[in-house]
């Protein structure tokens, strides 16, 4: 292996004088560079970001042993990119900012997403030396953004709560050991900052999103010596990490221009990050995996995303180390569009729900019309009690109809109760206005989901509403020939 500072060379036999294989990327860090050499090129151009409402994602890829842990993490005398970042952005911020700064910390273990920030429960029989806490679940918002439904968010005040925070998180993840590492991690590690800013004077609410990521190792089972459960969970990594790089592929162009990467391990690696999507694949296989499903913005849409490759320099590793070097090289390639996240203003907010209310009711009008104008209507409940069929049809109509009008009741009480919240002028802002605005937006997206969860209903409703008149149509007695 050859190292520059934006190249690496491999030679995949023993001979010197083979052609080498080559690999481009926008930096390269040796076994000799710092944590804080690394920092400075990856992590700290993301501070600034973050803090300006982008969403930012930094992955660490590598086979296990290489340096990815380290990297991320560090240690007490040499903190990694993680502990680093987490401190510059929480020393940012000016006086006429309000800034929340909100934490969450997750695994994927064996595709099953669990809360590393629960405390730990007091029967110890588990190997991640906690007892088995319930999975979280995907869901996605209506605006087609994914979230973890039950996460524990915690509210960090200071860089000495999040050590705390972080130290205990790591205790409970899940690890073992192998042939290849005696503390291989045996999950993904998934640590989120949120960013939410409220400027004093606008009201203006910016958010911005850390991603910080940290890939269990991508190696050949066989080399693990992994067996019984080690083995299952083996498997599991590697589907996942499968995934990843199918979902690369995918969003890889046939032909692009804009290529960037960086690198850094202990021992040599390199990142890639891009800006874009232009799929060369008009399916993007994200949903196989919950790694790739939880972090679709990062690796394909609204996002600044870095990947840095840890690789091992040893001969005994270079078929592992070809393969992390050209999912480096075809990750450069992915462009994505990130664009500052704003919230909406108060007043904003509640007329687009008024506007969705005024919706919902014309929908019901329409429907009342419908069953208005239906012909024939009168003379088929006279002849209700003639025909026992017919009159369960026309009952099942009514029920219907009573039941949509208690969705629309049902969600304007849930509008009512957002309106609530928010503060009644907007010309003499209360000294707790910022706090409103905050619990606004929580509220907000509750009610996007309610929203969602009723236009649901009331499409099963009128889906069978539809097949009520259609079978009214077959029973509907035929007018006489003139």
């Amino acid at each position: 292996m050859r190292l520059s500072t934006k190249n690496i060379e491999i030679y995949k036999g023993d001979k010197k004088e083979e052609k080498p294989l080559n690999f481009q990327f926008c930096e390269v860090f040796s076994p000799a560079s710092t944590q804080e050499e690394i920092y400075n090129k990856i992590g700290k151009p993301m501070v600034n970001e973050v803090m300006n409402g982008y969403n930012c994602t930094i992955f660490v890829y590598g086979q296990t042993g290489s340096g990815k842990t380290y990297t991320m993490m560090g240690t007490d005398t040499s903190p990694g990119i993680l502990p680093r970042i987490l401190k510059d952005i929480l020393s940012t911020g000016v006086q006429e900012e309000k800034i929340d700064f909100d934490l969450t910390f997750i695994e994927l273990y064996r595709e099953i997403f669990r809360d590393l920030l629960l405390p730990p429960q007091p029967d110890n029989l588990l190997p991640f030396k906690r007892s088995k806490p319930p999975p979280l679940q995907i869901r996605e918002y209506t605006n087609g953004d994914v979230y973890l439904q039950g996460a524990y968010i915690v509210r960090i005040n200071s860089f000495e709560d999040v050590l705390l925070k972080l130290q205990a998180a790591l205790e409970q993840r899940a690890q073992a050991p192998t042939l290849m590492n005696e503390t291989s991690s045996r999950s993904h590690a998934i640590c989120t900052l949120t960013v939410r800013k409220t400027n004093l004077k606008t009201q203006q609410i910016i958010v911005g999103k850390l991603h910080l990521v940290d890939l269990a190792g991508s190696e050949k089972v066989s080399r693990t010596g992994a067996s019984g459960v080690a083995l299952k969970e083996a498997q599991a990594t590697n589907t996942s990490l499968l995934t990843l790089r199918r979902v690369i592929d995918a969003l890889n162009p046939a032909s692009s221009s804009t290529s960037s990467s960086s690198t850094s391990s202990s021992s040599t690696s390199s990142s890639s990050s891009g800006t874009a999507v232009v799929p060369v694949s008009n399916h993007v296989p994200y949903r196989n995996s919950g790694l790739t499903r939880l972090l679709q913005d990062s690796l394909g849409g609204n996002a600044k995303t870095s990947l840095l490759v840890t690789v091992s320099p040893l001969q005994i590793n270079v078929q592992e180390t070809v393969q992390t070097l050209r999912f480096g090289g075809s990750a450069g390639q992915v462009i994505n569009a990130p664009k500052i996240n704003v919230m909406p203003s108060s007043s904003a907010a509640m007329s687009e729900l008024a506007a969705e209310k005024a919706l919902l009711k014309s929908e019901l009008e329409q429907l009342h019309k419908i069953l208005e104008s239906y012909t024939g209507v009168t003379e088929l409940f006279a002849q209700a009690s003639a025909s026992p069929s017919l009159l369960t049809l026309l009952e099942k109509l009514h029920l219907l109809a009573k039941a949509y009008e208690q969705v629309l009741t049902e969600n304007d009480g849930a509008r009512a109760t957002l309106a609530s919240v928010l503060p009644t002028s907007t010309t003499s802002p209360s000294s707790n206005l910022n706090q409103l605005c905050h619990e606004f937006g929580v509220e907000y997206r509750a009610m996007e989901q309610i929203t969602q969860k009723k236009q649901d209903e009331y499409r099963k409703l009128q889906s069978q509403y539809e097949d009520a008149l259609f079978q009214l149509s077959l029973l509907k007695p035929k007018p006489k020939d003139q």
